[in-house]
């Protein structure tokens, strides 16, 4: 894994969590399983229009591979 993803991940996550301390330590009022939906199922939505699924298909594996792997750049 690139350390950059790995800081990345862990920057989200500290954020949020940051965040809600902030505003109470309420995690309900930042949990929306609509608004989830609606976002994961959009993105969703917009790759299969912009993409076929054999591109999707191929490419959604082999993206994931190379964020949490580490290639030297030579």
């Amino acid at each position: 894994m690139d350390i950059a993803t790995g800081a990345g991940i862990i920057g989200g996550i500290a954020t949020i969590v940051a965040l809600i301390m902030i505003d109470g330590g309420n995690f309900a009022a930042y949990w929306d399983k609509h608004a989830a939906i609606i976002i994961f199922g959009g993105a969703s939505a917009a790759t299969m229009l912009r993409f076929p699924f054999s591109v999707i298909a191929h490419g959604l594996p082999m993206g994931i591979r190379f964020a949490f792997t580490m290639r030297s750049i030579n």
